[in-house]
């Protein structure tokens, strides 16, 4: 356990003004010598999906494992939906439940990690349903949730300001009772949680995929082969082996957090690099590198289709390629030039990922 004792705390709601948002600035201000509460935003956290944790989990997702996996508790705000817990925390559960990616039962970031649940409505209930789903489901993911005291904030927009401070002393009174109780269940507690690293989960000892095989995407006009993932080196990098028919290549655009390299297979693949747009031309047999957040972009300018294995560090990358791509046969080299509708989409995802669509280079550039 650390020192101070560190409590990541989240939202269920993702509107500006949430009470149960408020709550937890609240409690952040009102937590004891000893303990420092972060309240974190989870509203990029994309939806949970099978194909795209098989292509390589989100940075977003696994920003967030890490950050719980440092933490020495976490402390949820809970709003009440149709009697549950809303969609925005069973999104968060459901990807926290399966990280880090190939661990074992047990070894999950929330496995025997001390969890406490504040809730507040503008209704009579306070959040109580919502709170007793929640706990149904905290439980099955082997937390230790503390159970008193309860906070459950009734008539929520008259215990608040306009600036959303907890302005009522009785409900301030009792979330400080409910901190004091949580660092002494953190304490107790604290130390029995299995303290998984996020890059160390086991993995086989060799990742073999063959030819011809590993998840096919159509990107933008290109084809693109995932040929290891996250999953599958424990986030270090992920590999792709990329055809690029003639006049192929995605827009220009920028990585916050990946650097690429690009290893020309066949054929001939023309790179763009920096603000200046400097024309490097590969051919088969080399190499180029492309650094965290560099402008760059590649096109096959050439008669004749282009293959280049790719390598992407850290992981994450692959499963932009699999949300904004569309999925083909194993094996398939399937292209159809590229549509507004493609780059649309690859713009519109792309943030979730810190990938940035820019324009293209203007006429005469180098």
């Amino acid at each position: 356990m650390t020192s101070p004792i560190r409590v990541l705390a989240f939202s269920g709601s993702l509107r500006h003004g949430s009470f149960n948002t408020a709550t937890l600035r609240a409690a952040a201000d009102l937590a004891p010598e000893g303990m420092l509460i972060e309240v974190v935003d989870v509203g990029a956290i994309p939806l949970f999906n099978e194909d795209v944790e098989r292509a390589g989990w989100p940075h977003q997702v696994t920003h967030l494992a890490r950050r719980v996996a440092n933490s020495d508790a976490v402390l949820f705000g809970c709003p009440e939906y149709n009697h549950s817990f809303t969609a925005v925390l069973k999104n968060v559960l459901d990807w926290l439940s399966r990280t880090p990616p190939g661990a074992q039962p047990g070894q999950y970031v929330l496995a025997r990690k001390p969890v406490a649940i504040v809730g507040a409505s503008a209704g009579r209930s306070g959040s109580g349903r919502a709170q007793i789903a929640l706990r149904q489901t905290l439980s099955y993911l082997d937390t230790y949730a503390l159970n008193q005291p309860e906070i459950l904030i009734d008539r929520a927009q008259d215990k608040f300001d306009a600036d959303g401070r907890l302005t009522d002393e009785p409900t301030r009174t009792v979330l400080a009772a409910l901190l004091v109780d949580f660092a002494a269940w953190i304490t107790r507690f604290g130390g029995s949680a299995p303290g998984v690293e996020l890059v160390s989960a086991e993995i086989p000892t060799a990742h073999v995929c063959r030819a011809n095989h590993g998840p096919v995407y159509g990107v933008a006009g290109d084809n693109y082969t995932i040929k290891a993932t996250a999953a599958q080196t424990g986030g270090a990098y992920a590999a792709f082996e990329f055809y690029v028919p003639p006049g192929g290549g995605p827009p220009p655009h920028t990585h916050e957090r990946e650097y690429e390299g690009f290893y020309v297979l066949e054929g001939e693949l023309t790179f763009y690099v920096g603000p200046d747009r400097t024309r490097v031309i590969g051919h088969a047999g080399d190499f180029v590198a492309a650094p965290v957040g560099v402008i760059h972009q590649f096109r096959n300018e050439s008669d004749a289709p282009a293959r280049a294995f790719v390598i992407a560090a850290p992981a994450g990358v692959e499963g932009y390629f699999a949300a904004a791509g569309e999925p083909l046969p194993e094996g398939s080299t399937r292209t159809h030039p590229a549509t507004d509708v493609d780059v649309a989409r690859l713009t519109d995802l792309g943030p979730q990922w810190g990938i940035a669509i820019q324009p293209p280079a203007p006429v005469g550039s180098n």
